[in-house]
């Protein structure tokens, strides 16, 4: 009896606190990002990469919420004498948000998690036969601000930083360290 009462406090208490933004189980959505890769070449921010994502988000408590998303992206830049590279990637990754506090309109988060990466480099930089493809352990982390359009749309503004397990994302290693990128872009949640 003790524990039913402790356990509906704590509910009606905990619903109190965070009604506003959090007030759901289950969220979907889309996201655009575009990306600055971080490998070996310093040229590489020159070219245009982008990325979309799709995710469904759940709830675990008030402030934690878990995520699984899949997404395509076109990561490119240029070599130590200019030829460009690209590469095709499909990250899929299992994210855990932490929202130190929320309003009525705003919520602030940081985010990390793991993740799979599939790559294929579509253009070679020049006299570079290495690895061309593959699959890569990836671990992406940073924050983000969601905002309330309405009572169901929330406009999501993001940042981070991917690690990757590999040094060939632009099919050229320098055995020092591997591979990743940064992202920043927005999206549209949907309660």
């Amino acid at each position: 009896m003790i524990k039913s009462l402790i356990a509906i406090f704590t509910l009606i208490f905990f619903q109190t606190i965070f009604p506003q933004i959090n007030d759901y189980s289950i969220k979907y959505g889309i996201q655009g990002h575009l990306l600055i890769p971080n490998t070996e070449f310093k040229n590489d921010a020159y070219i245009l990469s982008l990325f979309g994502r799709g995710f469904l988000k759940y709830e675990i408590a008030p402030s934690l919420e878990t995520e699984f998303g899949i997404g395509i992206a076109n990561l490119a830049g240029e070599d130590k004498v200019k030829d460009k590279w690209e590469t095709y990637l499909i990250p899929a990754d299992l994210r855990f948000s932490f929202s130190p506090f929320t309003s009525e309109v705003y919520s602030p988060y940081l985010y990390g998690g793991i993740g799979l990466l599939r790559w294929n480099v579509v253009k070679l930089p020049k006299d570079e036969v290495n690895k061309k493809s593959g699959w890569n352990s990836a671990i992406p982390i940073g924050a983000g601000v969601e905002f309330k359009l309405s009572s169901d749309v929330i406009l999501d503004i993001s940042g981070g930083y991917n690690f990757t397990s590999t040094d060939y994302l632009n099919n050229y290693n320098n055995k020092k360290s591997n591979d990743g990128y940064f992202n920043f872009g927005f999206g549209f949640t949907f309660c």
